[in-house]
């Protein structure tokens, strides 16, 4: 029901629903929208906290992660960081991510990547590829290696389509 768009309360008890009777994996964009004054409700902590013992994998995007809960970001496995402007959202992602605060900022379309245990952020560029291929980045530290034998290039590692 779209009338519960703004109703972060509401949005939660989605999330609960989902967590106790979907074994699907959810996808939140604009995560902040399932967080009141910053803070998560029961449903989105279930999915972050709970979710992968019972197969659900949550995946949650945000523009804003200095309005997301602590506890939420904590819980993520897997940061894709895109150039973020506002010094309270830098300062939040430095909370979670060790090292992020002295990492320049990035322009599009880089990212930096981060997962746990990694020490520190990788940066991702975009790679050129095949033109039969729309899109793509591979990690930074990581090249394509040669051609095929038909000429093409070959798969580079690590590609993020």
């Amino acid at each position: 029901d779209v009338r519960i768009a703004h109703d972060t309360e509401k949005l939660d008890d989605v999330l609960l629903h989902h967590y106790d009777n979907w074994q699907a994996d959810a996808y939140l964009d604009e995560l902040r929208s399932f967080c009141t004054s910053g803070r998560a409700g029961p449903g989105l902590m279930a999915l972050y906290t709970r979710g992968r013992s019972r197969g659900i994998s949550t995946v949650g995007g945000v523009q804003r992660p200095a309005w997301v809960s602590r506890d939420a970001m904590s819980e993520a496995q897997h940061f894709y960081i895109f150039d973020m402007v506002d010094q309270k959202d830098r300062k939040r992602m430095a909370e979670i991510v060790p090292g992020f605060d002295q990492l320049p900022r990035v322009e599009p379309p880089h990212f930096y990547y981060w997962r746990r245990p990694m020490e520190r952020p990788r940066l991702m560029r975009p790679v050129p590829l095949d033109p039969r291929y729309d899109t793509g980045y591979i990690d930074a530290e990581v090249s394509p290696e040669s051609g095929t034998e038909d000429g093409a290039p070959a798969a580079p590692k690590h590609v993020w389509l």
